[in-house]
């Protein structure tokens, strides 16, 4: 009869390590699942976000209310301080962009490690995409800038007016400029190597 009770109670503590271990293997797979949809979900809010931040900048010139806080010095002349302003205003969107990027380039180390890696390497390379893109229009805006700013103190035009101009189109748009269709782009792509985690 001890016998019995012996092997009764060592097949109960066999069965209760067994179903334990399978509780926190479900308990596991539930949390990592929960992790992959919070992770693809933020990754694809941020994705959203960038994409209207960068176009809700370039769509239109800049406002007098923008570029308020700007003391000019007592140097500048009239199209002098018209290029500063431009600039500074434009330099104040570029801000909440750069932000987004921010928090993009956070949320794919997490996507790195949770996601299938097919997944993550497109996240990887969309998010490459969107720092292309904004150091793209940086650049574009260091350039334009300088070469307006320079206009103003001398006098004399740009002797390349049409660079100038697809340099201006860098930062200001249309919803169908090349800028435009490669955040477009990149954003579709983000979404179509989310679609299955975010259901």
């Amino acid at each position: 009869m001890e016998y019995i009770r012996d092997v009764v109670v060592a097949l109960s503590a066999s069965v209760v390590a067994i179903v334990a271990w399978l509780g926190l293997r479900a308990w596991k797979k539930e949390l990592t699942g929960k992790a992959r949809f919070e992770t693809a979900n933020h990754m694809w809010r941020l994705g959203s976000e960038f994409s209207a931040r960068l176009t809700g900048i370039r769509l239109f010139r800049p406002r007098p209310i923008e570029w308020a806080d700007r003391v000019p010095s007592k140097k500048e002349t009239y199209r002098e301080s018209e290029v500063l302003n431009d600039r500074h205003a434009i330099e104040k969107r570029l801000i909440s962009v750069r932000e987004s990027l921010d928090k993009i380039i956070q949320v794919q180390w997490e996507a790195e490690l949770l996601l299938s890696e097919s997944s993550a390497q497109s996240v990887k390379e969309v998010v490459q995409s969107y720092g292309e893109i904004f150091l793209e229009i940086v650049s574009a805006v260091i350039v334009f800038f300088d070469t307006r700013f320079r206009e103003a103190q001398t006098g004399i035009p740009c002797t390349d007016q049409e660079g100038l101009k697809k340099t201006e189109n860098i930062i200001y748009s249309n919803p169908n400029d090349d800028v435009s269709r490669k955040v477009e782009d990149a954003t579709k792509k983000l979404a179509s190597s989310l679609k299955q985690y975010v259901k």
